[in-house]
């Protein structure tokens, strides 16, 4: 066991695979007896809503033709060499995020979220951060503007892709998915998106460290034989093109881009916790639809390209958004405080980090997940973290074994199992906002 994630040999993993259902019950009474809930997700977690992993991604005929893998794709350097192959490609990811739903799951863990904030700890957390001051994004790295177009001057700076208020409480969400799923059960305030989503975009230069959302009808018009999106495409042609559900009888059929299982998203969840964005004039908000109006968008500030707001390999580019970053690292102080007070007043602060589908690939999440471990260990709280995968449920640092509770399972399977463990409502068969 070191740094990087390692299978359990085959004795530990039949080990774990025979106790799965008493590891659930575990794990439920970890989380109804924390105080707070860390809740970190990667690719395991989105794919339970039938959602293609990174492996799986680029698996349609007209990549395998090009001999084109997903670390191949996902590199911004083709929206200069071949823009139809890049809004091809993140295009079609935009359309398999915005038609499907995010799985029950989401709901389940909604429902704990709200229990954690229910809780006294909760406005002691919310206090701590109203008393920091604003954040203000003129002090950022991202601030940087050198817009050449005339038109630009007369434009707001967007730096916030929503408008936030309050603060988060005794839930927090820390996640490397891109499909913005979380914005339909979890507060914008309460998330952090590590390699950001589809929903938000960027000057590709970039001329300004600018964000903006994209509008809520809009989808890209991608042929999925040769999953090329057209440059003079009408953007809201979506409904005219093929895309397959695959039924979840077909047990040997994988998700891949243009190819997605689950439900249809409903109208009615989706994005519902991400606010609008606030424009303080007609021309900025002018200027932003417009940039969508074609099947390749630009940037509303310079008219040069636009790309979705989301780590690439290979990314110089990239602008993170500096205030969801900000809001996360405040959040985490204030519960370190939290935990030092209550720790010099005599009490117990228990912090519960639930660790979903971070695999390999990408170690983002489950660095966090250690880190934040070892972190509030020391600061005298009682922290524990739940690691759900089915391949790499161990502890990555060998002294954060003790404090790691392993299920080898995937995310979903394993929180119907915890949640038969913990207090139901009367609501029916799925959680509110779950359609069948």
């Amino acid at each position: 066991m070191g740094a990087r994630p390692s299978r359990p040999d085959a004795k530990k993993a039949e080990e774990l695979k025979s106790s799965f259902a008493k590891d659930c019950h575990y794990a439920a009474n970890l989380v109804k007896e924390a105080d707070i809930l860390v809740l970190c997700t990667g690719a395991g977690f989105s794919a339970d809503s039938g959602l293609a992993v990174y492996s799986d991604i680029a698996k349609v005929d007209a990549y395998k033709k090009r001999g084109l893998e997903y670390h191949d794709i996902c590199e911004p350097h083709w929206l200069d060499s071949e823009p139809g192959l890049f809004f091809g490609f993140w295009g079609m990811c935009f359309n398999d995020y915005k038609t499907t739903a995010p799985h029950e799951g989401y709901a389940i863990i909604e429902e704990w979220k709200k229990k954690k904030n229910s809780k006294p700890i909760a406005k002691e957390i919310r206090a701590i951060l109203d008393s920091k001051e604003p954040f203000s994004p003129v002090l950022t790295k991202r601030n940087r503007c050198d817009l050449q177009h005339t038109d630009a001057t007369k434009l707001e700076k967007l730096y916030e892709p929503y408008t936030i208020d309050g603060h988060a409480g005794a839930f927090f969400l820390f996640t490397s998915n891109v499909d913005a799923h979380s914005f339909d059960y979890f507060d914008a305030n309460e998330v952090r998106e590590c390699h950001g989503n589809t929903e938000v975009w960027q000057c590709a230069t970039p001329c300004s460290g600018a964000l903006w959302r994209a509008p809520a009808d809009h989808r890209f018009q991608v042929d999925p034989k040769t999953m090329l999106a057209p440059e003079n495409g009408t953007s809201n042609l979506y409904n005219t093109i093929e895309h397959e559900k695959i039924e979840n009888n077909e047990n040997n059929a994988k998700a891949a881009i243009g190819r997605t299982k689950g439900g249809e998203r409903l109208v009615s969840h989706a994005l519902r916790y991400m606010p609008k964005q606030e424009f303080k004039n007609q021309l900025t908000r002018d200027a932003v639809k417009e940039s969508f109006s074609a099947n390749h968008p630009i940037c509303p500030y310079c008219h040069g390209k636009a790309r979705p707001a989301i780590l690439m390999f290979d990314d110089g580019a990239w602008v993170d958004s500096s205030e969801q970053e900000e809001r996360h690292v405040d959040w985490v102080h204030a519960v370190e405080e939290v935990t030092s007070t209550a720790k010099d007043d005599g009490r117990e602060v228990k912090i519960c980090i639930l660790e979903i589908g971070a695999g390999p690939n990408v170690t983002t999440v489950r660095h966090n997940t250690e880190s934040l471990l070892k972190k509030i260990g020391q600061r005298g709280g009682t922290c524990t973290a739940i690691r759900i995968n089915p391949e790499y449920p161990l502890a990555d640092i060998k002294e954060n074994d003790p404090r790691v509770v392993s299920i080898m399972g995937k995310g979903l399977e394993t929180l119907l199992e915890m949640n038969k463990h913990m207090p139901q409502k009367s609501t029916g068969r799925f959680p509110l906002g779950f359609s069948s």
